[in-house]
């Protein structure tokens, strides 16, 4: 028997084998990575789909008409079941005692400005929040409050509207109301923001310049983000 040819010809088939394995693997790892590259390119395009298609159907708030603040003074309350809207007033922290705040509350001296707002977006609106988004700033929902001094309404600082949804082209009024010797504005500052929640439970913000006629597009928010808000207004 010729051993030297038969363990010549073994290992060349060992080697042959091995060296087929060894490309085999590496072909296999190659198609793997390709597959893997693939399936994140795809990811990638669906969720740059899935942002497309939520910023298409955002809710979004449009001034229809703007009303500068008046010069008349005097609260006058809505019927909360005929016209969807919020009224809040807009307190600052201003160091006084409880007997000159209380001065500060008497309806009678308030002054408002008013937006008619218009949703234009795709989605019904399931509700709409004011949040102050400056410090020392108090944002007082006059829909669920009725005392002339807010003695206990700090703590509810911020409004909400959710009586009824505001469908697509529905409108909604939004009155900010202050005392007379305390309107403040800056041109540069949003001190308010308006939360937008809808039925698929995504938030979007839109700050608004109050008092002036400037309305900020809406933008997605993270719940985190409104729950920061929230919580903000809460130790304002």
């Amino acid at each position: 028997m010729d051993w030297p040819n038969i363990i010549i010809t073994l290992l060349s088939s060992i080697i042959a084998a091995t060296i087929a394995g060894i490309f085999s693997t590496s072909s296999m790892k190659k198609q793997l990575k390709q597959t893997q590259i693939m399936f994140e390119e795809q990811k990638k395009q669906l969720e740059i789909e899935k942002g497309k298609k939520l910023i298409h159907n955002r809710p979004e708030l449009e001034i229809v008409s703007y009303s500068p603040v008046t010069k008349e003074c005097g609260y006058t309350e809505l019927d909360l079941n005929t016209t969807p809207h919020i009224d809040v007033f807009m307190c600052y922290d201003t160091g006084k005692s409880d007997e000159e705040m209380k001065k500060v509350f008497e309806r009678d001296e308030w002054v408002h400005c008013e937006y008619a707002l218009r949703n234009i977006g795709t989605q019904s609106l399931y509700s709409v929040e004011v949040f102050s988004q400056t410090t020392g700033l108090y944002v007082i929902d006059l829909n669920e409050h009725s005392t002339s001094f807010p003695k206990y309404l700090i703590m509810n600082s911020h409004a909400k509207y959710q009586r009824r949804r505001i469908h697509k082209g529905d409108m909604l009024l939004l009155r900010l109301w202050y005392h007379k010797e305390h309107v403040y504005g800056d041109s540069f500052c949003n001190p308010i923001t308006l939360v937008l929640k809808d039925f698929d439970k995504n938030y979007w913000e839109q700050p608004i310049n109050a008092p002036y006629d400037f309305l900020e597009e809406s933008k997605q928010i993270p719940p985190e983000e409104r729950r920061k808000l929230l919580k903000k207004s809460y130790n304002n």
